[in-house]
């Protein structure tokens, strides 16, 4: 049998004769009905406010590490982009200083073979040069790169003594 005012008041009991006074015990029995729906209720009350502020709390808790979670990723963002724009300022400059030293050795080049008497290169020797010296540090064959310089420059005999000139400077002769 369920414990609920309906189930209290609408009790019967056996009559007797000296039993005790009905309007009495109906009396009482309104009054543990009355009792049990304000405990029930306040106990009903007391878990939803306390559930209330266990949600409140979670909802401030989870508002800080968002924000937490927004500053660091911003923190992070600024790092790295100032960390990707010095890395850029170092290549840039590195190739900047690269560009000028090889100016400078085509200058030195350039004098040295006029002392020498021969004048610079001819632009197809410089750039058969440049080829080859690519392929074999590349880790192209002699005899591909050989090939290669054949079917794009025409170098005739001085060829293979470019070849040979290259492949020791690239320390694979």
């Amino acid at each position: 049998m369920p414990l609920d005012r309906r189930s209290i008041e609408k009790r019967d009991f056996p009559a007797r004769l000296r039993g005790y006074d009905r309007g009495a015990v109906d009396a009482h029995l309104r009054w543990v009905a009355d009792e049990l729906e304000a405990r029930v209720g306040s106990t009903a009350d007391a878990a939803a406010e306390q559930v209330r502020a266990v949600l409140a709390a979670a909802e401030r808790s989870a508002a800080e590490i968002v924000a937490r979670a927004e500053t660091d990723a911003q923190r992070i963002g600024s790092v790295a982009g100032r960390a990707g724009e010095e890395t850029t300022a170092r290549v840039s400059a590195a190739a900047g200083e690269a560009l000028e030293r090889i100016e400078a050795l085509r200058g030195e080049l350039a004098a040295l073979l006029e002392a020498l008497g021969e004048g610079p290169p001819p632009a197809d020797d410089a750039g058969a040069r440049l080829v080859a010296l690519e392929l074999a540090l590349n880790g192209t064959s002699r005899e591909r790169a050989e090939d290669l310089l054949a079917e794009q420059f025409s170098l005739g005999a001085e060829r293979a003594a470019l070849l040979d000139d290259v492949y020791v400077a690239a320390g694979r002769a």
